[in-house]
């Protein structure tokens, strides 16, 4: 089943058409699924030619290739203390990535005392997630009370949809 909307367009005069444009959102949906959409007109009065008062189109969906990005730092650290930040990426689509980079972009007051920025070639198979922890630290005492914004990246070549390939997190420094 499907949801059915009713549109008022208003009266139109006799051998004239008007266009409709809809948005429709479905979410993830598998390869190959079919979508469809009816429309149809009716008439007030004499209709003599009920024959071109429907139609419908079909179409189906091919799932982009879509690799997603996020990073998680805490909002407050402490000067010359360790803290985590971890990158957590993905596919959420149903077709591979097999070219994926993946990298955390950090300010230069922040020294990694553990891990590493990136992961380069990544293959992703479809719905595949995984994630890496960098620990860094901030030393000087001029950092205290500012903020620092980390960032993560995703790139693959076959990626399509960019809107969820960057994101960004801030930790605010205590002395």
């Amino acid at each position: 089943g499907g949801q059915i909307s009713n549109i008022a367009l208003g009266t139109l005069a006799g051998g004239t058409t008007t266009t409709r444009n809809f948005v429709l959102d479905a979410g993830l949906l598998p390869d190959g699924t079919n979508l469809v959409a009816n429309a149809s007109v009716t008439a007030q009065g004499i209709e003599c030619n009920v024959a071109d008062n429907a139609d419908k189109t079909t179409t189906t969906v091919l799932n982009l290739p879509n690799g997603w990005v996020t990073l998680d730092a805490p909002a407050t650290a402490r000067l010359r203390d360790a803290f985590p930040i971890t990158v957590h990426y993905g596919n959420d689509s149903d077709v591979a990535l097999d070219d994926s980079d993946i990298a955390a972009v950090l300010p230069p007051e922040l020294t990694v005392v553990s891990g590493t920025l990136s992961r380069t070639a990544q293959v992703l198979a479809p719905g595949a997630s995984s994630s890496y922890t960098i620990m860094v630290q901030a030393n000087a005492c001029d950092l205290a009370g500012g903020e620092l914004v980390s960032l993560a990246t995703f790139d693959d070549p076959d990626d399509v949809i960019p809107a969820d390939n960057d994101d960004a997190a801030a930790t605010t420094l205590l002395a």
